[in-house]
């Protein structure tokens, strides 16, 4: 419970000084506009939207192959059942 506390009041404590130093507004434009903070540089359109695309095309492809590979575990689960309930010896009376 205490560590609980600790580590609630530490991420408060860290919120606070990164939102009072200007971070968020920081990275907020850089997500919208594309202006490199601390420059007066700012990236094309065109290089934003092909890094949004770029990041779309990972998250979904991530999630395509957890999915793929939670559906094969759930398979390879499910077949191991059915070998034993295939190998446990016939019941005379299953049913009661």
């Amino acid at each position: 419970m205490k560590r609980n506390i600790l580590i609630a009041a530490i991420s408060i404590i860290a919120i606070t000084i990164i939102a009072n130093l200007g971070v968020f507004d920081a990275l907020l434009l850089f997500l919208l506009v594309g202006a490199v903070p601390g420059t007066d540089f700012s990236l094309p359109s065109s290089l934003m939207l092909l890094t949004y695309v770029t990041i779309a095309v990972y998250v979904v492809a991530k999630l395509a192959t957890r999915h793929a590979l939670y559906i094969r575990l759930v398979a390879r689960i499910k077949n191991r059942y059915e070998a034993y309930r295939g190998r446990l010896p016939k019941r005379r009376y299953s049913e009661i």
